[in-house]
């Protein structure tokens, strides 16, 4: 039954995260049909073009924004959260008072491991500038 409310709660996080992409995707779609009414209208009319905002002409600019400003945060915030865990499973196995769960004391590098490397991606954009 622990397995399943784990489970479940995996799946909630990640509709949950799917959902606010979602939304954030389907307001561009509304505010680009906004602006490409906005054209038309106003090359019926002959008034001059509004113009169109940068970052939404070009998704690939909007993409490296997000990159540049959010993607080095997540990755910093998830690799010292991460690193932390699979310090605390390595203590708790080894301090446990059960033999068998003792020996594999070795199972917190994974997530420790995973913190690490996201800690070099977040060095990595840092350093680089992308």
């Amino acid at each position: 039954m622990q397995d399943f409310a784990t489970a479940l709660g995996f799946m909630a996080f990640f509709a949950f995260v799917w959902g606010a992409m979602y939304l954030r995707y389907r307001k561009r779609r509304e505010e680009r049909e906004m602006v490409h009414r906005e054209r038309i209208l106003a090359m019926e009319k002959g008034i001059p073009l509004p113009e169109i905002p940068v970052v939404e002409e070009n998704g690939v600019a909007a993409l490296a924004g997000l990159r540049r400003d959010i993607f080095p945060r997540i990755a910093l915030g998830c690799g010292i959260l991460l690193v932390c865990v699979g310090f605390g499973v390595v203590v708790a196995l080894i301090i446990s008072q059960n033999r068998d769960v003792r020996e594999h004391w070795s199972m917190g590098f994974i997530p420790m491991m995973a913190g690490v490397g996201l800690l070099v991606y977040w060095a990595l954009l840092r350093w680089t500038k992308i």
